[in-house]
Parts: structure tokens; sequence; C-alpha cells
């Protein structure tokens, strides 16, 4: 790098969650003027994932929209649902996520391996890449527990 010349850093966020953010025109602009190239707004259930998927259609070109089915939001009477939105609008998607495990949690393991084996097997046959939420479940690798 020449000296007295800056070189500005480029940013990709791969896992935001911007159906949260209060004021998101804001927050867009901030991000694009500290660098941030481009942002994969993640999903957890069916209302957040539609909101993702609005979000990113009015940022075309620098919000892309991953679809997912977070282990806190998992109820038994919702699954297909949440799973059929998913495969419903899953070519809109550039991944899957946020998906995954949470033993910290009191959802039932065998209900979170129950969706996140679901949702690896729709990334799988729809080649996406999956973004993964892991907290607590490392080493249990056995899709059970107490």
């Amino acid at each position: 790098m020449d000296e007295g010349k800056s070189e500005r850093v480029l940013l990709f966020d791969v896992h935001a969650h911007l159906e949260e953010v209060e004021n998101l025109s804001e927050s867009i602009n901030e991000a694009k003027a500290a660098g941030v190239i481009g942002i994969v707004a993640v999903g957890m259930d069916v209302e957040s994932n539609r909101k993702t998927l609005q979000i990113a259609e009015e940022n075309s070109g620098y919000i892309y929209p991953a679809l997912g089915y977070h282990p806190w939001g998992i109820k038994e009477k919702e699954i297909e649902e949440n799973l059929s939105f998913i495969r419903n609008h899953i070519r809109e998607c550039v991944a899957l996520g946020e998906i995954g495990l949470d033993y910290k949690i009191k959802v039932k393991k065998e209900l979170q391996w129950k969706v996140f084996g679901e949702v690896l097997s729709i990334a799988e046959e729809h080649k996406k890449p999956i973004i993964i939420h892991c907290r607590y479940s490392h080493g249990h690798g056995d899709g059970v527990g107490t």
C-alpha cells in the first residue's frame, strides 16, 4: 500500500436480523457508508421470513434473503406451516438460516433435531448454503437428548 493512500475495507454482512431494526433505511445508509457492500438478512419463522423477503425485494442487489426456522421459535403445531413457507419460497433466497440447535432453551431437543434435519434436507435438495445457530449443543450428535 502506498504511503498516504488508504484502502477502504469492504464488508459483507452474512447474518442480520433486519426485520428487527427500528429505522431500517437509516441503518442501511450507515452500513453502506461504513463499507458494507451487501447484507444477508436471516429469517426465524414465517412472519420474519415474509418480512425478510420484502426487505430484500425493496433493497434488491444489496440485501439478500435467507429463510430460516430458528430453534427458539419452534412450536409443534407450526412446524409444517414454517417448512412449507420455506419450500414455497426457496428459489427467492440465497441461503437457509437461521436454523440449528439450542440446548439452553426449553424447546424439546427431539423437536429441534426434527426441524433442523428437515431444513437441512431442503437445503441439500436445492443446493443452498446454511446459516447455523448452535448453542450448548456441541458434542450431542445423536439427535436426541434429555
